[in-house]
């Protein structure tokens, strides 16, 4: 058995479950049949070190995020390795805690992190293929050495600190 992280539904009714222990995907029919599975430990084309995302868009397209490398795969329904973006970093295309991934019918590919720094805890959004679009949302810093700084808010000046708009934590 395994603990799965996330789940996505496809277009052609199967269903897509992340396994971060074996660092693979599962698929099943929707009637829950065991169909095949891919993914191996590695940062190659198809390999994962923590998948953490799962989603799929309109055209059967299945992508996954992974926390550990902070890349986005594009697979087929059936798993065969398309392409793949990103790296740690905080500039466009990069990312910091990878933590899921969406898509819009339109096929825009949306990317959520949950950062370490200032400017991190955002959104990044792409097309299909992976060219960077835009992004939007920074951090409200919530510990002693930032209190107070980087545009949160604190109305009472008694904590606790709440976010302002356009602000993840």
């Amino acid at each position: 058995f395994f603990f799965p992280s996330d789940i996505a539904m496809g277009r052609d009714n199967n269903t897509y479950v992340l396994n971060p222990q074996e660092s693979s995907v599962y698929q099943f029919s929707g009637n829950g049949t065991f169909l095949s599975k891919w993914g191996r430990s590695g940062s190659g084309n198809g390999e994962f070190r923590y998948p953490s995302g799962i989603t799929t868009d309109g055209l059967g397209y299945v992508y996954v995020s992974d926390y550990s490398i902070n890349e986005v795969q594009k697979f087929t329904s059936n798993g065969t390795f398309i392409t793949k973006w990103g790296s740690h970093g905080l500039g466009n295309a990069q990312f910091s805690n990878l933590m899921d991934v969406a898509a819009d019918p339109s096929g825009n590919v949306f990317t959520v992190e949950m950062g370490e720094a200032a400017g991190s805890s955002r959104i990044q959004k792409f097309t299909s293929n992976g060219t960077f679009i835009t992004k939007w949302g920074s951090m409200c810093w919530n510990n002693d050495i930032f209190y107070g700084k980087n545009g949160c808010i604190d109305p009472d000046g008694e904590g606790p600190l709440s976010l302002g708009d356009g602000q993840f934590n």
